[in-house]
């Protein structure tokens, strides 16, 4: 039995990119979310839109955002990952775009502030 194709074969560069282009994906989001968590717990005021303190408070009141909170993430993720998706072999256009989709998601995360009363 030959196990030449374990170690012969190079790995397909169209993974490799896509793999790239997934973690790069997840950060934009997770970075927009840590910079926001960190703006409203720095205020010390309506915690619950920190998205970072939501997660890891143990009430079970927030059991619903939490889940919305990584769904949303994960939706963020997987629109990030379509817009860099055109950008792979062009390190200065994809990080730009990266840039750009971390700059929005923290936006829109400062903007999608709630206030419950």
């Amino acid at each position: 039995m030959s196990y030449g194709w374990l170690v012969s074969e190079r790995p397909d560069p169209r993974f490799r990119w896509s793999l790239h282009v997934m973690i790069y994906a997840l950060l934009a989001p997770m970075l927009a979310h840590s910079v926001h968590s960190a703006d409203v717990l720095h205020r010390n005021f309506r915690l619950y839109n920190s998205e970072l303190w939501v997660l890891f408070v143990s009430d079970s009141t927030f059991n619903d955002w939490r889940i919305g909170i990584v769904l949303g993430a994960l939706v963020e993720a997987a629109l990030t990952f379509l817009v860099l998706w055109p950008f792979v072999k062009s390190p200065i256009k994809r990080w730009g775009a990266w840039v750009c989709c971390a700059a929005l998601w923290t936006y829109l995360a400062f903007i999608g502030e709630v206030a419950i009363k």
